[in-house]
């Protein structure tokens, strides 16, 4: 026994546990010393990454393409988007009251508005709306509003208002079958109120008044008011 462990190993011995040796040393080396470039280009693979790894600092957002339905939020600013935004704009300001009562006409019909005040016992206040004609007074404070035909043509007027004159309401209907130009109908008598005329003219336009009105004590001693709209054609 004792000479087998005093025998030299033999070259080839020698050699083999080197290349041994220098294979293993070699591995461990290379475990250690890896990195891109390494690697060849595209050679590894998605599922050979670890999940939710990847953050913005390993990405170049410069790179990236558009999403699919991001590319329609580039078109806004385009001829056609920007006009119907426009348009969207202004459909939104036509709410306000300003831009609401510069409308002329709707459909056709014209759209006219009037607010009328008189003082007491004042003299009484005429206008024209649409095909008719007003006739606001307020003689001893109280709200009296008369309808004239504006044309020269055959007419019939219907009209109805409910008003208060410090009493519980009462409601009015009246008709008139041949409202012509020589004719002056009440369309208020007293009180505070609101109601609707409308005027059939020969020709087969229409001319409708929708109108509130308040007596002086109402309106806080100031006379009486008459406001409303005409819409006709």
């Amino acid at each position: 026994m004792s000479s087998l462990l005093r025998r030299r190993p033999s070259p080839a011995a020698v050699i083999a546990l080197l290349a041994l040796f220098v294979a293993l040393g070699g591995t461990g080396y290379a475990a250690v010393k890896i990195n891109g470039k390494n690697l060849k280009n595209g050679s590894v693979t998605g599922p050979k990454l670890k999940k939710n790894t990847l953050t913005g600092k390993q990405i170049n957002e410069s790179k990236l393409g558009a999403v699919p339905k991001a590319k329609l939020a580039t078109t806004a600013t385009s001829a056609t988007t920007a006009t119907s935004a426009t348009t969207a704009t202004h459909a939104l300001s036509a709410d306000s009251t300003p831009a609401a009562a510069s409308a002329a006409s709707v459909a056709g019909q014209t759209i006219e508005r009037f607010s009328i005040t008189v003082a007491n016992d004042g003299a009484p206040d005429s206008r024209t709306v649409g095909n008719v004609g007003l006739v606001a007074s307020c003689a001893g404070g109280l709200s009296a509003l008369e309808i004239h035909n504006g044309t020269a043509q055959a007419a019939a007027l219907s009209a109805g208002w409910v008003s208060n004159a410090g009493g519980p309401d009462v409601a009015h209907r009246f008709a008139d079958e041949s409202f012509d130009g020589a004719d002056a109908d009440d369309i208020v008598q007293h009180g505070s109120g609101a109601g609707t005329a409308a005027v059939a003219f020969a020709d087969g336009s229409v001319t409708t008044i929708d109108y509130g009105f308040m007596d002086s004590p109402q309106n806080s001693g100031n006379g009486c008011r008459y406001f409303g709209r005409a819409i006709g054609g």
